[in-house]
């Protein structure tokens, strides 16, 4: 005959990104909808480092910015030719309260925004493809009043920090 029951447990984390050797990635905040070269249902996880907190998306095997998820991002934008110059995000048209990182090149390394840019006039020049590449930007692409542009700093390469597969626990 069982006895009485015990006192309750405390509260589970819920479900979390994992890497093979255990590691929390983070928590999983939501799903992918099927954007850009991603699978429905890719895990959205919310990760923090060194006190900055951002979105990414994790498959079993690979990194992918949030802003495929949540956007149309597909690179990193510099305000030089060759991409030189401050680097660029572009989180316009995007109403999150936790914003996505830039991952790219070289390794998967996140790029975070440092400050608006506001409203001013922003003139881009080349894009860093996430395949290494960097593309010229023809005349008036990238130039204007861009209120959802940040300048961005590297924060981490995820490659130094996390051993796939990745795992939902």
């Amino acid at each position: 005959m069982p006895g009485p029951q015990g006192p309750p447990g405390p509260n589970g984390d819920g479900i979390s990104m994992f890497d093979a050797n255990g590691t929390r990635i983070g928590p999983v905040v939501g799903f992918s909808s099927g954007f850009s070269d991603l699978d429905t249902g890719a895990p959205v996880t919310s990760v923090s480092f060194n006190g900055h907190q951002f979105m990414m998306v994790v498959t079993r095997n690979q990194f992918y910015d949030a802003g495929t998820y949540v956007g149309n991002i597909h690179g990193l934008y510099f305000e030089g030719a060759g991409c030189a110059g401050m680097p660029i995000v572009d989180f316009h048209g995007m109403e999150v309260m936790v914003p996505p990182a830039q991952i790219t090149v070289p390794g998967h390394t996140v790029y975070i925004p440092i400050g608006s840019l506001g409203t001013q006039v922003v003139h881009v020049l080349s894009l860093l493809q996430t395949d290494g590449t960097c593309f010229l930007l023809s005349s008036g692409d990238g130039t204007g009043l861009n209120p959802g542009w940040f300048y961005a700093m590297p924060l981490v390469n995820l490659d130094g920090l996390y051993t796939p597969p990745f795992r939902m626990q």
